[in-house]
């Protein structure tokens, strides 16, 4: 039942004589239970993970396909020059695979054959603080 401004009883579709039924109100909770449910899974799934990346000032490549750029988590043995920096944020549904191959697609846009990840990306929760994920740009000399 619900109040309108001049205080009387405005009866609704889950009223009956003015009084809600305990069928009708699990009825009207699970409605919100899942309206509520479906707004976070869909707030959750639109925060996409987000890049960016910042080259190396007199550094100029042409752009590199980002499926061939490897992924390195080690110093390699091999010589390279930094060409610039990657960043990615993770959302907290974002899956590795995404996550890798965001860092994949900023490091071709600068040309890069190979990106040394400093620091993986961690999602924010609740209280916490997000930590951004960081990596070299590489080309091979």
């Amino acid at each position: 039942m619900f109040l309108d401004m001049r205080c009387r009883y405005v009866y609704s579709p889950h009223t009956i004589n003015g009084s809600m039924t305990t069928q009708n109100m699990r009825k009207l909770l699970l409605n919100t239970t899942l309206s509520l449910t479906l707004l976070l899974i869909t707030l959750a799934l639109a925060a996409c993970v987000t890049s960016g990346g910042n080259p190396v000032p007199g550094t100029s490549y042409a752009p590199t396909n980002p499926e061939k750029i490897v992924l390195l988590y080690q110093q390699p043995k091999r010589p390279y020059e930094v060409v610039g920096f990657v960043s990615v944020d993770r959302a907290i549904a974002g899956k590795d695979s995404v996550i890798e191959r965001k860092f994949r697609t900023v490091a071709a846009t600068m040309g890069a054959d190979a990106v040394l990840i400093e620091m993986l990306p961690k999602a924010s929760f609740v209280g916490g603080a997000p930590v951004q994920g960081k990596a070299k740009a590489i080309r091979w000399i």
